[in-house]
C-alpha cells in the first residue's frame, strides 16, 4: 500500500477544487445537513462561489463559517461533483483557513478532539472505566512483541466499554494472535482534529498511529472506526512510502472468515444496517456488514429508505449544535422506524453514540455491529452504561452512579456534569 502525507493530499485536494471546480453548487445543493440549518435558502451556486474566493482569496463572509463548522463530514457532497472532485474538502480547508485567519472554531468542537484531557471521548470513558481495569494498550512500546494481527479501537470505542470487550472477545473466540490497542489517550487517526480546523495536528497523529501500530509487524490491522480506515487508506501520513500490512474494519475481517464462525444464538427480529459515511460512501463497502448480519440465523435484514450509497449520515457529527443536529437524527431513526427495523446495527462508535439516547421514541434499539456478532457467538456481553446513564434521567443521579470512577478519575465533578446536559 502506497501513502502520501495528510498535508499532501489535502494540498492537492485544493489545488484541483481551484483549478477545476466549475462552481455548479452540486455539492452544496445534495448537503444532507443544510436542509436543517441558517444555510437551507441559500443558493447553492452562490454558497460555492463564496467557499472558492475564500479559498483562493481569503474574502470572509458569514455563510462561509457557518457552511463550514455546520459540516456534518458525510462525505454526500462528494458523490454528486460532476469533475470527480473531493467536495467534502472544501469545509475542511475553509475551516483551517478561518482558524488560521483568526475566526474561532465553535467552542464544543474542541471537546472533540481526542488526545487532550477534557476529550467527551475520554471524560465519558472514564465514567465508565477506572485506570486499573484498562487491559487494551494505550501506547505502544518501541520493542513491541510480535503480533500476527492488531486490533485497534478508536477513540469513540471508548465511550462503550462493552463493545470493546464484545469485539476483543469475537477475535478470542476465532483463536487468533492478536493485540488490542485503544485511541483516545495517545493514539489517533487525526480525523477529528483534520475536521476541527487542526490539520498539522491531524498530520502528526496519522503518521504517529501508523508507525506505532506497524511496530508490531502484524499483517492485518482490525479497525473498529470506518472514519480510521477511511484516513489511513485515503490520507494518513506514513512517509516510508509502502507497507503490506492490511488496515480492515472488523466488518470486512468477519466477512472474510464467515466459515469459520460458530453462530449459536439465533436472533429473531428485524435489522436495520445504518451504513458508515467513510466506509460505506467513501470506501464502497457496503457488502460485508450485510453477508455477516445474514449469516445469523432469526435475523431478518430490512433495508431503509435511503441506504448503501445514498445512507443518510447518522448525524453525530452535529451533536453539539442541537437545534441542527437533533431533527436530522431523529430524522433518521425515523426512517429505520418506516422500513419495520426493530434494531439498528451500527457500524460506527458515532452512529450508536447518535442513536441510543432517541431509540426509545422510535421504538427501536440501537446496538453495535460487535454487540450483535458476540451475543450470535454465544458471548455474554456486558453492561451498556451509556444506556443505563440514559435511562437514569438526572444528572445528580448519573454523578452518584459514577462516584467511584470520578474519584479514580483525573476529573472533578463539575467537568462531567458541564457534558452530561449535551446527551442526557
Amino acid at each position: 500500500m502506497t501513502r502520501v502525507s495528510l498535508n499532501e493530499y489535502m494540498e492537492r485536494c485544493r489545488r484541483e477544487i481551484v483549478e477545476r471546480c466549475t462552481g455548479c453548487g452540486n455539492c452544496v445543493a445534495h448537503c444532507e445537513i443544510r436542509p436543517y440549518t441558517t444555510l437551507k435558502d441559500i443558493d447553492p451556486v452562490r454558497l460555492v462561489e463564496s467557499l472558492r474566493r475564500y479559498l483562493e482569496a481569503g474574502e470572509f463572509e458569514q455563510a462561509v463559517y457557518d457552511h463550514a463548522f455546520q459540516c456534518i463530514n458525510c462525505l454526500e457532497c462528494t458523490t454528486h461533483c460532476p469533475e470527480g472532485l473531493e467536495a467534502s474538502a472544501i469545509p475542511v480547508l475553509a475551516k483551517a483557513k478561518l482558524v488560521e485567519s483568526g475566526h474561532d472554531a465553535p467552542p464544543l468542537l474542541k471537546m472533540a478532539q481526542p488526545c487532550q484531557t477534557h476529550s467527551y471521548q475520554n471524560i465519558l470513558g472514564a465514567m465508565q472505566t477506572r485506570p486499573s481495569d484498562v487491559w487494551w494498550l494505550e501506547a505502544v512500546p518501541k520493542d513491541a512483541e510480535p503480533h500476527e494481527i492488531v486490533l485497534f479501537l478508536g477513540c469513540h470505542e471508548m465511550i462503550f466499554p462493552h463493545v470493546m470487550t464484545a469485539t476483543r472477545d469475537i477475535l478470542a473466540a476465532l483463536e487468533m494472535d492478536f493485540v488490542s490497542v485503544g485511541g483516545g489517550k495517545n493514539l489517533c487517526c487525526g480525523a477529528v482534529h483534520l475536521n476541527t480546523a487542526d490539520p498539522a495536528t491531524a498530520h502528526d497523529m496519522g503518521r504517529s498511529l501508523v508507525e506505532s501500530l506497524e511496530r508490531f509487524r502484524p499483517k492485518t490491522v482490525i479497525l473498529t472506526c470506518p472514519t480510521c480506515v477511511y484516513m489511513i487508506r485515503k490520507t494518513v501520513s506514513h512517509e516510508s512510502g509502502a507497507s503490506s500490512v492490511r488496515y480492515v474494519h472488523l466488518s470486512q475481517f468477519l466477512a472474510e472468515r464467515l466459515h469459520t464462525i460458530l453462530f449459536v444464538k439465533p436472533l429473531f427480529g428485524r435489522f436495520t444496517v445504518q451504513d458508515p459515511c467513510f466506509t460505506g460512501r467513501g470506501l464502497g463497502d457496503y457488502d460485508t456488514p450485510r453477508a455477516v448480519l445474514s449469516a445469523i440465523k432469526g435475523i431478518e435484514l430490512v433495508e431503509m429508505k435511503h441506504n448503501r450509497e445514498h445512507a443518510l449520515c447518522c448525524g453525530a457529527s452535529a451533536l453539539g449544535n442541537p437545534e441542527v443536529g437533533q431533527p436530522f437524527i431523529r430524522n433518521r431513526l425515523q426512517e429505520a422506524h418506516d422500513a419495520g427495523a426493530d434494531t439498528v446495527v451500527n457500524l460506527c462508535a458515532g452512529c450508536q453514540l447518535a442513536f441510543f439516547g432517541r431509540e426509545k421514541d422510535f421504538r427501536l434499539e440501537s446496538r453495535t455491529f460487535s454487540e450483535v456478532v458476540a451475543e450470535a457467538m454465544g458471548i455474554k456481553i456486558e453492561q451498556d452504561r451509556m444506556k443505563h446513564f440514559r435511562d437514569l434521567g438526572s444528572p445528580d443521579l448519573i454523578l452518584e452512579s459514577v462516584r467511584e470512577e470520578i474519584e479514580a478519575s483525573p476529573y472533578s465533578a463539575d467537568d462531567i456534569a458541564m457534558l452530561l446536559p449535551i446527551l442526557f
